[in-house]
């Protein structure tokens, strides 16, 4: 064989190889990036989708709730309408009582004599005398008059069935029913006698003087369940009588059950708990007049029927029958009701599930398309490696090695930003896909680095002023006086302060202005966190400062005035403290204080029946309220066992899950008790007064500082 023919096949053997060698090179760098994207995508969908699923939840939540506010103002649209013409006849039949004179007499329908249609005004009376009562024909002649302006607002509210009557304090009754099928009433049962004003409606108009609404009540004709919507009306003697608009709640259920406006079942709820409107005919919301459902039911029903009832607005989940619902309710303002729409969740979570599962699908898709890609890429790559072979054998290894290199460079640096390397940067400059697809390794790596030193510098900031926070926290308890043994027999003391954030406004302080006398302060600065704390440094070291300046007791008032004149100075922010602050002599047991806005401490005296009330006293502005206020002392004169009890509104004003606060009197039927009345120290009352606080509040999270301080004169483990 020809040399150059070995030559040739050796060239061609070597090219062959190398192109082997270098195809798989190339096809295992794509599977390697490929296996990257992959995860990077099902990463990026799981997050995502979950996300997607709990927005589509939570939209169509929104989207209940705001069906359920229109319905409630649809449903409330109408009230309006009946109050505004009760309104509108109540004050025409004033007009008519009082100037009878403008009027001429009108004749109505009579029962017994005229066979009464829907739409038509006719006359009743309370017993027979009054029917036949000839002093009166003059008075109903002239009242008839407005049986147009009633026929008229009644027939407004064809095809529903209402009723608008005029009940005279007289004895008589004007009516117009509308009845659905425009016949006659069915009310009508031969006789024309019906008393009125014993009736609920007229009972409430009249006792409230004012517009109201009566309780639900069911027709004693139709046995349905109704309102009525009353207000009085007036003659020159004053009450006359009371203008009426009663409807049936079935006027609500075309409304509200209407499924091309709501397809889901809903009830009404009345501001006691009654059903009077649903859906349901068999069940736990069917309805049913005087049962309270917050009552008969249990559970998620009843958690949310209560806020119902509280007139909040919402979406939660319940079971009602055994079926779950998302129940989304709103008020109806005008007549304090709230209307509530049951959804399936089934709805709101299948179209959640319908939006994750179009995402997933359009991901898997994504991942499809970019697989396709990644194999025609390589079609495409070996057909033109076969070219480049055949025309430029001595070029393709170059070139082969110029297209390789960016492909490894570009999983290399996805495998070290896979170990964790954020700092690493592809460095790829193809203009082609590779490096598109390298920038934006290097755009998320950017993003990550960014988050990362975001969260790390939140994380200390949060740290640095939580250690602030506590070093603030131990100044400020370190400014309290702590030693509570200064009495030496004289008296027992004790004093407490728990602020409702890491350091409060709230502090007391108590000091030996001399050998025989003792001052003591608690006060509570406006605000919370450290502004307040800061104030109340301020304030704590300038009314001590004043005291301890004073030549004599005498002076108190001088020197309570000389300190809220320095702290209305340069106080910009505007804070202000109230305080109480006392003098006690020790030798002959009278006290002088000043009571500057705070609350009033309970006193205990021997003489008084040894039982806690308010100390009265004069009332004065906060301090740093007023810089010119002159400021008032009172005194009292403490004998031996005598107690007083100091407290900041953090201890009155403290709420439990029910909203309901713990109240000076409560605090002082404490004091009172025989459980506070075995204490032989301050510091045991002080802790009987917070065991009975924390039991009241239970897990409530405490709004307010709470500082106490007691106080008896002379020792009381001898009283």
């Amino acid at each position: 064989m020809k040399i150059q023919i070995r030559i040739l096949l050796l060239m061609l053997l070597g090219i062959g190889l190398s192109f082997l060698i270098y195809t798989g090179i190339t096809l295992l760098t794509h599977d390697a990036i490929q296996e990257s994207t992959a995860q990077l995508v099902n990463d990026f969908s799981k997050t995502t989708a979950t996300e997607l699923w709990q927005s589509s939840e939570n939209q169509g939540k929104d989207t209940l709730l705001r069906l359920a506010a229109s319905q409630a103002h649809q449903a409330d649209d109408l009230i309006v309408d009946v109050v505004n013409d009760v309104k509108v006849l109540s004050k025409s039949m004033t007009r008519i009582s009082k100037h009878p004179e403008y009027y001429n007499e009108r004749t109505i329908a009579d029962p017994l004599k005229d066979k009464i249609m829907s739409g038509q005004a006719y006359i009743l009376y309370s017993n027979e005398e009054i029917a036949q009562d000839k002093a009166l024909r003059h008075e109903i002649g002239i009242a008839s008059t407005i049986q147009d302006e009633m026929v008229n607002i009644a027939l407004t509210y064809k095809p529903h069935r209402v009723s608008v009557y005029a009940a005279s304090e007289h004895g008589y009754f004007l009516t117009v029913d509308i009845m659905p099928d425009d016949g006659p009433s069915d009310e009508m049962d031969g006789t024309h006698i019906f008393e009125a004003r014993e009736r609920t409606w007229y009972l409430a108009a009249k006792k409230a003087d004012k517009l109201v609404f009566s309780d639900v009540y069911t027709d004693y004709v139709t046995g349905k369940p109704c309102i009525t919507c009353g207000a009085p009306y007036y003659d020159d003697n004053g009450f006359a009588g009371v203008l009426g608009f009663g409807m049936y709640l079935d006027v609500w259920h075309d409304v509200l059950m209407d499924p091309t406006v709501n397809p889901y079942p809903c009830f009404v709820l009345t501001d006691k708990g009654e059903v009077v409107v649903s859906s349901h005919e068999t069940g736990d919301l069917t309805v049913s007049t005087g049962n309270d459902i917050r009552k008969a039911l249990s559970g998620t029903m009843a958690k949310a029927a209560t806020e119902m009832v509280d007139k909040k607005s919402g979406v939660r989940y319940v079971e009602v029958n055994g079926i779950p619902y998302y129940l989304a309710f709103a008020p109806m303002k005008t007549i304090g009701w709230s209307l509530g729409i049951l959804t399936p969740i089934d709805v709101v979570h299948n179209q959640a599930d319908g939006i994750r599962e179009m995402f997933l699908n359009m991901l898997k898709d994504f991942q499809t398309n970019v697989d396709a890609s990644y194999h025609h890429f390589n079609l495409i790559l070996a057909a033109a490696l076969l070219v480049v072979l055949v025309l430029l054998l001595i070029l393709s290894h170059v070139l082969a090695k110029k297209f390789v290199r960016p492909i490894h460079k570009l999983t290399t640096g996805v495998q070290e930003i896979a170990k964790g390397n954020l700092e690493k940067k592809i460095d790829v400059h193809t203009g082609d896909e590779i490096e598109l697809l390298a920038n934006s390794f290097n755009t998320m790596t950017h993003e990550l680095q960014e988050y990362i030193a975001n969260l790390t510098k939140i994380t200390a900031d949060k740290e640095r002023i939580a250690t602030e926070l506590n070093v603030a926290s131990q100044i400020q308890f370190s400014m309290l006086p702590n030693d509570f043994t200064l009495g030496s027999g004289r008296f027992d003391m004790f004093a407490s302060m728990v602020p409702a954030k890491t350091v409060g406004g709230d502090f007391y302080d108590f000091y030996m202005l001399d050998e025989n006398h003792l001052a003591f302060v608690i006060a509570d600065v406006s605000g919370k966190g450290i502004p307040a704390a800061l104030f109340m440094a301020a304030a704590k070291n300038c009314l001590k400062l004043c005291l301890l300046s004073m030549e004599n007791p005498d002076e108190l008032e001088k020197a309570v005035i000389k300190a809220n004149e320095r702290l209305c100075e340069n106080n910009d922010q505007t804070f202000f403290v109230t305080v109480f602050l006392g003098v006690l002599d020790l030798s002959s047991g009278l006290l002088r204080f000043v009571n500057a806005g705070h609350n009033p401490p309970l006193l205990r005296q021997q003489q008084d029946g040894n039982v806690f009330k308010p100390l009265r006293m004069k009332r004065n502005f906060a301090f740093a309220v007023m810089e010119d206020w002159q400021y008032a002392s009172d005194e009292v004169q403490l004998t031996k066992g005598d107690v007083i009890f100091l407290y900041t509104d953090g201890v009155t004003e403290a709420e439990n899950k029910e909203r309901r606060m713990y109240s000076m009197d409560k605090l002082a039927d404490f004091l009172n008790s025989e459980a506070a009345g075995k204490a032989r120290s301050m510091q045991e009352l002080l802790g009987c007064v917070w065991a009975d606080l924390g039991k009241f509040v239970g897990d409530a999270e405490q709004s307010d500082d709470i500082t106490m301080l007691a106080i008896t004169y002379g020792d009381a483990k001898k009283n």
